[in-house]
C-alpha cells in the first residue's frame, strides 16, 4: 500500500507522463501496485512494442523496472538468437527476464529520487530506436546508444 507521500509523486509522476508521453497510461495491477504502460514503435519502425515501468513500493527512492512485453521475443540480427536468450548483457542494456517474460530493459545506474518515470520512459524509448537499428545494422544497442549520446553532448 503506498502512503500520502508516494501516492502524491505518483499523481506528479502521472501528470508529466501525459504531457511528454500521452501514449502512456498509468494502471494499476490486481494487488493495486502502480506501472505506466504504452506502445512505441511509429515513425517507421519494423514493429510496435509494448513498454511496461513497474513502479516497486519503494518509489521513487528504489528504481522502477523497465520492461519490453511485446514483441515477447526480440530476434537478433541475422541470427537465430534472441535478446530474451542474453540474460544481463552490457551491450544490449539488458538485465534479464521480467515475471511475465518480457525482456527487461537496463536504462540506469545511478536511480536516485530525483529521476522521473519521464526519464526512465525516454530511455527506454530510445533503447527501442537502438533495438531497430540493431536490426537493420547488426550493431549493439550500446553503440547505439552511445552514438546518440555524442549526438546530444551527454
Amino acid at each position: 500500500m503506498l502512503d500520502l507521500e508516494q501516492s502524491e509523486r505518483i499523481e506528479f509522476e502521472d501528470a508529466l507522463v501525459r504531457k511528454f508521453f500521452p501514449e502512456f497510461a498509468l494502471q494499476h495491477d490486481m494487488k493495486g501496485n502502480p506501472y505506466f504502460v504504452g506502445w512505441t514503435g511509429k515513425n517507421g519502425r519494423r514493429n510496435n512494442y509494448k513498454l511496461r515501468l513497474k513502479l516497486s513500493s519503494s518509489f521513487p527512492d528504489f528504481e522502477p523496472e523497465l520492461l519490453v512485453e511485446r514483441p515477447r521475443t526480440l530476434r537478433m540480427f541475422k541470427d537465430l538468437r534472441t535478446i530474451n536468450s542474453l540474460g544481463c548483457s552490457h551491450k544490449y542494456h539488458v538485465n534479464g527476464k521480467g515475471d511475465k517474460g518480457g525482456v527487461k530493459i537496463c536504462f540506469t545506474d545511478d536511480w536516485d529520487a530525483s529521476c522521473t518515470c519521464v526519464m526512465a520512459l525516454l530511455r527506454g524509448i530510445l533503447w527501442v530506436d537502438g533495438y531497430e537499428h540493431h536490426l537493420r545494422t547488426g550493431e549493439t544497442i550500446d553503440a547505439y546508444l552511445s552514438q546518440v549520446e555524442e549526438q546530444v553532448g551527454a
